[in-house]
């Protein structure tokens, strides 16, 4: 996992395809992607608030919020490349590509962790929706393939990523539909 803000003031236009170029060289397979937030009592806060760019205080959900300042960048050239950055990194063929590339390069798991009745309806769940479905479940299935040819072993971690990327696109879906 990584984490990355977008919105800082030095922040060049070429930021989201720098920041997707990482996550993918990387190999993050989940890459959770924020908004700067300026948080009370800090001293972005107060510089911000001293420059007049502060507009709202911070609820402190820096993902799918609204920006509570004013940013050096165009705000709409902010939140679209942020939008497309999440679509980006959590589009299935990109997503199930840096699992693989994460598997290969962390190596097999030490111990599987698929050994209670809940791992086995998780996974009956994962088979039934991402398998069956869902629109991207051509790249699933792919995806389960690969991992049974040349990552047997990590057959729990990549399950676990398949079902957590498809939470993460879910909610990014919905959130630049919005």
């Amino acid at each position: 996992m990584g984490g990355f803000i977008l919105g800082f003031d030095n922040d060049p236009p070429s930021i989201f395809e720098q920041q997707l170029r990482f996550i993918r060289e990387s190999a993050i397979p989940v890459a959770m992607v924020g908004l700067l937030t300026a948080l009370p009592g800090t001293q972005l806060y107060r510089r911000l608030l001293k420059e007049g760019r502060l507009l709202l205080e911070s609820t402190g959900n820096n993902t799918h919020d609204a920006l509570n300042f004013i940013p050096r960048m165009n705000t709409e050239t902010l939140v679209e490349g942020y939008k497309a950055l999440l679509k980006s990194i959590y589009a299935p063929e990109e997503y199930y590509r840096r699992v693989l590339r994460f598997l290969e390069q962390r190596g097999p798991s030490a111990a599987r962790s698929i050994h209670k009745f809940s791992d086995y309806v998780a996974v009956a769940k994962s088979l039934l929706r991402q398998g069956l479905l869902d629109r991207s479940r051509f790249a699933y299935w792919r995806f389960l393939a690969k991992t049974l040819l040349h990552h047997r072993r990590s057959f729990d971690t990549a399950m676990a990523l398949a079902i957590m990327g498809y939470h993460l696109r879910r909610i990014t879906e919905s959130y630049c539909e919005s």
